[in-house]
């Protein structure tokens, strides 16, 4: 596909965007669209109705459900004008049986009902995917939100709006009963074979004027979509880019010589000047320059008179008048009270249809979801710090007595090595201290002081002790032992107190 013939600016669109594009689109070639249509799809309306004679709307109900079908002249008209080359209707008839045959027993089974089928439908046609490919394109090309969706719902009460003000029309012109509200649900209730076939008329009405419109508006979600996705507004500009590059030494050459023309001009000019009109520094005295204006505004180019005409509420009436006009609209009143009441019957199904839809298509999603939201990580514990055995199966009963005599017995680094693991155990399991494998003394102090512990001068000066014996091998006395030994057990062996 040549991006660079695409007749309309590329750049991303939002939805209202989107489809404001499709509906200029058919704008510009609504002639040869909607004639092809009406050439291939009201003969067979007619077949239909013939066949079915006494059902017509058997005969209305197959002709919608064929839709999908129908749908491939207008797309190829689309398709083909975008890139500016609107296709005649006759080009069109003739490439219609070739793209009405792509997977047409698919579209017409359990593909018919598919609310995103105006978007979905260049897939097919254009692009000739199906299987897993077409799944996967489809997949995304409908990654996030594009509209097709509440397309299809605009059109849908697009649709049903179109038939009940034929419908109505239909009343109004078939002259008005004493009772309207009657009459229609008798019409209902037992139609005449006369009427039953304008039911079917106005269900093809209702399509013919509709789907050109959602068809159009899908194109361009479709076009909008692969725009976004595939970058083709970047592609464009490169190309005029390299366009331009391609060009430059010709445009050197051009403007040398344009150069060399300004230069002798110049010199031309320069030695024989032009002298100036002698009327050009005439001044018009107060009155002359009035009478000048006056004359030019009378001119009939800057003295065209337009008149406008608006319409203006009339309210001169009799009393009869008004007493016919307020039975009339009580009547009216009664007719739309009802047709109000099937609207909002018609809101709620497809309120409860989309809801249903939303349900069935993103269920494994929201479970997935609920799962990943449920299950929390579980904190695992460190098993050495700075290469210190802090595994709480490992430490003695009895920490600060047996820290002092293995302080007396000579074996310092022992001792203390002992009383900081068990710090660290302790702060770990029971005041919740996040410690990590790479985290160094300084790290583990930090956190301790984040928390605002009240052992938080026992741990620093425990941190300093510990650090001068591992890395500058400096024996504390005996008394700040004694003292440190005092401290765990205020701290560890008794309730938890924090500031």
């Amino acid at each position: 596909m040549d991006v660079s013939r695409i007749s309309v600016r590329l750049r991303p669109r939002n939805v209202s965007e989107s489809i404001d594009l499709g509906i200029k689109l058919l704008q510009q070639c609504y002639q040869p669209v909607f004639l092809s249509w009406f050439i291939i799809t009201l003969p067979a309306f007619l077949l239909l109705n013939i066949i079915f004679y006494q059902k017509p709307l058997i005969a209305a109900l197959i002709f919608w459900w064929l839709m999908p079908i129908w749908e491939r002249a207008q797309l190829f008209v689309l398709s083909q004008a975008i890139f500016g080359d609107t296709p005649s209707v006759k080009t069109t008839l003739k490439h219609f049986p070739k793209v009405a045959k792509i997977q047409w027993f698919l579209s017409l089974t359990w593909r018919r009902l598919s609310p995103s089928r105006s978007f979905n439908l260049p897939i097919i046609q254009l692009e000739k995917l199906s299987g897993r490919a077409r799944a996967q394109r489809i997949a995304i090309l409908h990654r996030n939100s594009v509209g097709s969706i509440s397309l299809w719902v605009h059109c849908l009460f697009s649709r049903v709006l179109i038939f009940c003000g034929l419908f109505l029309i239909q009343g109004i012109f078939s002259g008005a009963p004493d009772n309207w509200l009657e009459a229609y649900e008798a019409f209902f209730k037992s139609p005449s074979p006369f009427q039953q076939h304008l039911f079917g008329l106005y269900i093809y009405l209702s399509l013919s004027i509709i789907n050109p419109i959602c068809l159009a508006s899908g194109f361009s979600l479709y076009i909008n979509r692969r725009c976004i996705l595939e970058g083709w507004d970047i592609e464009v500009v490169f190309r005029q880019i390299a366009e331009r590059l391609q060009s430059s030494v010709t445009h050197k050459k051009s403007q040398a010589i344009n150069t060399l023309l300004v230069m002798s001009l110049s010199m031309f000019i320069a030695i024989f000047p032009f002298s100036p009109n002698a009327n050009a520094n005439v001044k018009l005295t107060k009155d002359q320059a009035k009478t000048y204006i006056e004359e030019t505004f009378e001119d009939e180019n800057f003295s065209q008179k337009i008149k406008c005409t608006r319409w203006t509420m009339h309210h001169l009436c009799n009393e009869e008048e008004e007493e016919n006009t307020l039975e009339a609209n009580d009547d009216m009143l009664s007719f739309l009270s009802a047709f109000a009441s099937v609207l909002k019957y018609i809101f709620w199904l497809a309120v409860i249809a989309l809801l249903i839809i939303f349900i069935w298509k993103y269920a494994p999603l929201l479970k997935e979801f609920g799962k990943r939201k449920r299950a929390k990580p579980k904190k695992v514990a460190p098993t050495t710090l700075f290469g210190l055995d802090i595994q709480q199966e490992n430490l003695p009963e009895n920490i600060p007595d047996t820290v002092l005599d293995h302080w007396q017995n000579g074996k310092k680094r022992l001792a203390l090595s002992l009383l900081y693991r068990a710090t660290l155990i302790e702060l770990i399991h029971n005041f919740s201290c996040d410690f990590h494998d790479g985290h160094t003394e300084g790290d583990c102090l930090s956190i301790v002081r984040q928390k605002k512990l009240s052992l938080t001068p026992f741990f620093q000066q425990l941190v300093l002790v510990w650090q001068k014996l591992a890395y500058g091998n400096q024996l504390p006395n005996d008394d700040v032992v004694q003292t440190l030994c005092n401290q765990w057990k205020t701290y560890f062996h008794h309730e938890k107190l924090r500031a």
